[in-house]
Order: C-alpha cells, then sequence, then structure tokens
C-alpha cells in the first residue's frame, strides 16, 4: 500500500536549559531572563531531529506501508524550529513565515493521501488536491485539520477559501483534529457533505486525551523521554491512521497508539514488531485482570474482608470487651486466615497492611500462607478517610500519592487484588453534593487505573452511608454516585471486566429483604454495564442474619444476568468474635460460628453443595 504525505518536514533543535537560568516571578511563573549582552548562558545539551511530516513517514513505515512525503521537484525544503527546554517543559522559536506546501502530481497513484498537521495550505494547493482527488477515485484521503484550519473554517469573511476547504474535507475518511471544542467540531465537520456513504471517522486529539465519536481514553501518559505536545499529535495520529489502514479494527490501533506514544523517545517511534510484542503484553495481561476478577466472584463463594485499620480493629476489640492489645489483634487475624477448609467458602481475602506484614506462627506470611492455600490475596490500598472541610460530614480517602509505589509492592509480595473505600454522606435534604460525589470519583477512577497499570485487579468500593434517608432517597443518592462513577470509567477508557465493584444494598430501616432484592436489582440494572468483572454486596451496618436474607433476595432477582457476591467484615466476624473473646480455648468455637455465617452467604448465593461443619464433626 502507497501512501503519499502531503506536509512540511521541519527541522527541531533541542536546547536543554539549565533550571538555575530560571526565575520564579509573580504567581509562581517561571520565566527566563535573556540579556542581549556578551554575557553566555550555558546549556546542558543539544538535539537535532527531522519531524513534521517525517513523524507520519517513519511511523508508515514502522508498519511496513510504502510512505513517502510530497517533495519538490529538486530538493526538501525544510522548515526550523527551536525548542528550548527545562525539566517537564518546554517553549518553541519558529518563523512566522514557514513554507507554503507544494503538491505536484505523483509518479506513482497512491492508495492514501495524507495531509499532514504541518502542510501550510493555501488556495492554489487546496485546488490541485481536489482535482486530483477527483480524477483518481481510487486514492482515499486523510486530513489532520489544526487550529489554523479551524480559524478559516469558522472566519466569515472568507467564504471562497472557506469552500475550497469544506471541498477537500468532504472527500476526508479519516479526520484528525488538534484542538477545537466540541461545539465547533459538530458546526463544522457533521454539515459537509461528504463524498462516501458513510462519513468519516473523526478523532480529536489533546496531550491527555484521544476521543472518537462519543467515546473518549485519557492516556495519563508515562513517557520514556520527553515529548512535547506537537510530537504527541502525530504520534497519535499516524499510529490510527497505518494500523486502520493495515487493517487493524479500531480498538487495536487505539491501543496501538497509545503504545507508541508511551514508549516513543524523540525523534523515534517504535516498529510494528516492537508494538505487536507489547500490545500482546497487555492483551495477555488484560485477560488475566480479567479472569482473576471473574475468578473473585466464581462458584458461589465470596470475599471476606478483614482490612480493618488499626483504629478499627481497637474499637472492635474493645465493644466485645476484649483487652486491646497487639497479641490479641494479631491472634484474632491469625486465627481467620487459618481457619480449615476456609477456600470452601471464600475465593479472596482483603487484608490490612499490618496483616499483609504478620507472621503466622510458622513465620509464614499471611498472604504467601493464602495463596498456598488456594485462597487469592488483596489488600485495602487507601490510607483511610479525612474530612473534606468544605463540607459537613462528608470526607476525601487519602492515599493516592505513593499510591504507585505501593502497588509494584502489593504485587512483588503475591497479592492480585486491591481495594479502595470512599465514603458519600448526605447534606440538607439528603442530597449528597455533586463536588464530593466529583472530586471522590475522580479519586476512584486514578486509583483503578493506577492499579490495572500494576497488573491488579481493583475492587471500587464507593459506599453510601444509610443515615435516615427512606429507600427512595437511598435508591437515587446511590444511583447519582455510581452514574458519575461508570461515566467516568467510561471516559478513561478503563476496561470494566477488569474491576469488581463493592457496593451497599439498598435497603429500608423496616428491612424487607424482598423490597431490597427488588430495589438493589433495579439500581444495577439503570446504571451497572453488564461487563462488570463482578459486583460484591457490603453488609453496610446490616446485622448478619438480615445481610444474608437481603443478599438472597437480590440473587433470586439477579437470575444469573450479573456476577455477584458478598465481601462481608462485620457481618461474618462479630458473631465469631464475640465467642473467641480473648481466649485460645474457644478458637474452635469461634471458627464453628464463622462457618456457620459463610455456610448460610454462600447459600444465599445459590451454592446448595455445603454441608454444615457441625453435622459432619
Amino acid at each position: 500500500m502507497h501512501v503519499l504525505i502531503v506536509g512540511n518536514i521541519i527541522k527541531d533543535t533541542y536546547l536543554e536549559l539549565e533550571p538555575k537560568l530560571f526565575e520564579v516571578g509573580k504567581k509562581n511563573r517561571v520565566y527566563l531572563e535573556m540579556e542581549l549582552d556578551e554575557e553566555p548562558f550555558y546549556f546542558k545539551s543539544e538535539k537535532n531531529i527531522l519531524s513534521g511530516a517525517c513523524i507520519i513517514e517513519e511511523i508508515v513505515q514502522n508498519f511496513h506501508l510504502n510512505g513517502q512525503i510530497q517533495k519538490t521537484k529538486s530538493h526538501y525544503d525544510i522548515d526550523h524550529r527551536f525548542l528550548i527546554k527545562c525539566k517537564d517543559k518546554v517553549k518553541y522559536l519558529t518563523s512566522e513565515y514557514c513554507k507554503k506546501t507544494q503538491f505536484y502530481t505523483p509518479e506513482r497513484v497512491p492508495d492514501w493521501i495524507f495531509i499532514d498537521r504541518s502542510a501550510r495550505l493555501d488556495v492554489f494547493t487546496i485546488k490541485k488536491i481536489i482535482t486530483y482527488l477527483e480524477t483518481h477515485k481510487n486514492s482515499h484521503l486523510a486530513f489532520f485539520a489544526k487550529q489554523k484550519i479551524f480559524d478559516i473554517l469558522l472566519k466569515p469573511d472568507d467564504l471562497d477559501t472557506q469552500n475550497y476547504l469544506k471541498n477537500l474535507l468532504s472527500y476526508a475518511e479519516l479526520i484528525f483534529l488538534s484542538s477545537a471544542s466540541k461545539e465547533n467540531t459538530n458546526q463544522i465537520f457533521h454539515n459537509i457533505n461528504y463524498k462516501q456513504i458513510k462519513k468519516p471517522l473523526l478523532f480529536q486529539i489533546t496531550p491527555e486525551s484521544l476521543s472518537y465519536e462519543e467515546n473518549l481514553t485519557t492516556f495519563d501518559l508515562e513517557t520514556q523521554d520527553f515529548l512535547t505536545h506537537l510530537s504527541i499529535y502525530s504520534i497519535v495520529a499516524g499510529t490510527i491512521f497505518a494500523a486502520l489502514i493495515s487493517g487493524w479494527n479500531l480498538g487495536r490501533a487505539i491501543k496501538l497508539a497509545k503504545l507508541n506514544l508511551e514508549n516513543a523517545k524523540i525523534g523515534r517511534t517504535l516498529d510494528l514488531n516492537n508494538l505487536y510484542k507489547k500490545l500482546k503484553k497487555i492483551l495477555n495481561r488484560e485477560k488475566e485482570l480479567q479472569l482473576i476478577a471473574e475468578s473473585l466472584t466464581a462458584d458461589q463463594k465470596g470475599i471476606l474482608a478483614i482490612d480493618e485499620s488499626k483504629k478499627t480493629i481497637r474499637q472492635k476489640l474493645r465493644k466485645f470487651k476484649i483487652i486491646d492489645t497487639k497479641q490479641h489483634q494479631e491472634a484474632w487475624r491469625e486465627l481467620l486466615v487459618t481457619t480449615p477448609k476456609l477456600a470452601n467458602f471464600i475465593n479472596g481475602i482483603i487484608l490490612s497492611q499490618e496483616t499483609i506484614e504478620q507472621k503466622l506462627a510458622n513465620n509464614e506470611s499471611i498472604p504467601s500462607f493464602l495463596i498456598r492455600h488456594g485462597i487469592l490475596a488483596g489488600v485495602k490500598a487507601d490510607l483511610g478517610l479525612e474530612k473534606d472541610a468544605r463540607f459537613r460530614n462528608n470526607f476525601r480517602t487519602l492515599g493516592l500519592e505513593d499510591l504507585d509505589a505501593r502497588l509494584i509492592n502489593y504485587f512483588e509480595q503475591g497479592l492480585r487484588f486491591v481495594k479502595w473505600r470512599t465514603v458519600f454522606n448526605t447534606e440538607e435534604k439528603n442530597k449528597i453534593p455533586h463536588e464530593i460525589i466529583n472530586q471522590n470519583i475522580d479519586d476512584l477512577c486514578s486509583y483503578t487505573k493506577k492499579a490495572i497499570k500494576n497488573n491488579l485487579v481493583p475492587i471500587m468500593e464507593p459506599e453510601i452511608l444509610r443515615g435516615e434517608m427512606d429507600i427512595s432517597q437511598y435508591f437515587d443518592n446511590t444511583k447519582s454516585v455510581l452514574f458519575c462513577l461508570f461515566h467516568k470509567l467510561e471516559e478513561s477508557g478503563v476496561n470494566i471486566g477488569d474491576c469488581i465493584l463493592k457496593i451497599n444494598m439498598i435497603y429500608s430501616i423496616e428491612n424487607n429483604p424482598l423490597e431490597t432484592g427488588r430495589m438493589t436489582m433495579r439500581l444495577i440494572s439503570e446504571v451497572i454495564p453488564e461487563q462488570i468483572g463482578g459486583i460484591v454486596f457490603l453488609s453496610g451496618g446490616q446485622s448478619p442474619v438480615s445481610a444474608t436474607e437481603n443478599l438472597a433476595e437480590i440473587i433470586r432477582e439477579n437470575n444469573n444476568r450479573y456476577r455477584l457476591s458478598f465481601s462481608f467484615g462485620r457481618a461474618i466476624q462479630d458473631p465469631a468474635l464475640t465467642i473467641w473473646n480473648g481466649e485460645q480455648k474457644n478458637t474452635d468455637l469461634a471458627r464453628q460460628k464463622l462457618y456457620e455465617r459463610l455456610e448460610a452467604n454462600c447459600r444465599a448465593l445459590g451454592n446448595n453443595y455445603f454441608f454444615s461443619i457441625s453435622r459432619r464433626n
């Protein structure tokens, strides 16, 4: 396949300057004070690369396509840019009078013409390209429209140029945009009479995201090398273009673009072989994460939550009149995780940071012990709550700052999933403030993306505190939070098949299980996509028996549509803790009560293969 690239070649000269040359002025603005005298300024390094249309040419060739920049009859005309770089900031100097882009009838009829964003088009050149497309019906057009194209199209006083541009765009099958609001996009591009039966694929690219139609993919980049926003546009557009015309589907093309962007260095993008290797790793990882997510809710088993913080477990012991010591805290956790045949009832256990570090009597770590007994180990990744000063009784979850480093460590310790809890409370008129919802959901989405990036299944726990709300208000508030969550997850490009959602049941103060089942499943079906890896319920202050009864009704209403299970803490632990009372001699009786609660909840899930441990013994 032959691709003709229409655009300008640009020589970029990077000058990296020492931070000490910059000063901080008012409003913390960083600026470089340069006086034209004989005093020298020393730069750290210099690098020269060819950019502009050269980036598209390189990417197209890396996909094993025949890509070639439109040349003049004798030589390349090159524009020059000088880029001043300091840390992660860049400012560039360029000529206002860059060379006009030429178009000559190519010697070979191209399969595609790609008009690059570096192109400087005048009416004469536009006319020549239109004429060529009119007479060569088998040549397809891809167009990268930069801001100046928008400026021309939106100006009311240049109708002649506008008409020629719209005529040229009418041939386009792929259109890339580097700026413009959605309103302007709709105004311009959705009102063009395109030559094709189908409207073109329209992509909008920013340094942080890629959107097409109503879909948004955020890049959230950690580049290996410094890239200006100018390169970002070209790498994304060039990779998507080359992938699509090579036969890759849209989803894969976008993944390849993101990979190319994350791994590109100044003056070098990835070839197809390396891109494909990285893509295979991602697809394998995604498959693995989805399998883990699904396994956490498989076989009518649940997830046991023993992730209480130091403060919470101390309060729990005091509540049951057990002496609050570190020894008692560790003894209780060891009793739980070493309970024989625990894997008959649960697929995973959520631990706290302290529990991960705790050694058992045989000097084995708890995660290692669980893995050896067929139970997936996870951890509470957030660092608790802090009050939000703006709103009474509302909180923000801590722990994002150092989360990446901790996630890497969790994976190395054998953990395969993490949990993040955020809490929502009502204000006046029983409504949760929108600002609280947006802030906490943004944090929850950020955590989710980081977890997936680090090969860990994220459990998302947006808990809406019950308070004094009636069931309809409880439903509405939970729906508002979940609607915001899944909207932002979609915008972020998260594969929700890799995720577990942990939510509160929708129950009334009077606690009618039939009503709970109906209202909870109504909520799920209205807001949550069926592609979710799994949904688990928290007990949310209900009694152990009520939580189980409500769970059973939810499962009946579900009718195997969603992957549902439980992730109870207090509703499973507390009855056993009451019996244990901090006494070693009560261990067997405490475990007997633990079995009872676990078996009851597994039966609620539809697992009828359990038999009572007490009856067996």
